[in-house]
């Protein structure tokens, strides 16, 4: 298992050069071996999920060159409850918590006619 981890960890720093969004939505991302076949890959959501799969195949190839076993296959789920605190920020949200904290900056949008609500 150790192995797995540390190539999916190798495997994410390339994904990290390339594509960094995608590196933040996959480094969440829990592994467990089910049996020596078997790959588990535990998402928080499923974007993430649906990014994965984008790389599954290049992942696939090279775990099962590394452990010279091409047996090995994946299974993902997505988990359910997770902790995670992460939430998708729209523009409108940061705009109206700047007017929360900062009231002149309404005054700003009314003056310069803004359209960001």
């Amino acid at each position: 298992m150790e192995k797995v981890e540390d190539n999916w960890r190798d495997f994410l720093d390339q994904i990290k050069l390339t594509n960094p969004t995608t590196y933040n939505g996959l480094k969440e991302t829990k592994l467990a071996c089910m049996d020596n076949t078997i790959l588990l890959f535990k998402f928080v959501s499923k974007l993430s999920l649906l990014e994965f799969e984008e790389y599954k195949i290049d992942f696939l190839k090279i775990i099962r060159e590394k452990l010279n076993n091409y047996y090995i296959d994946i299974e993902t789920i997505i988990e359910e409850n997770t902790s995670s605190t992460f939430k998708a920020i729209t523009k409108l949200d940061v705009s109206k918590e700047l007017v929360t904290k900062h009231p002149l900056f309404q005054k700003l949008i009314e003056d310069f006619d803004l359209d960001i609500y």
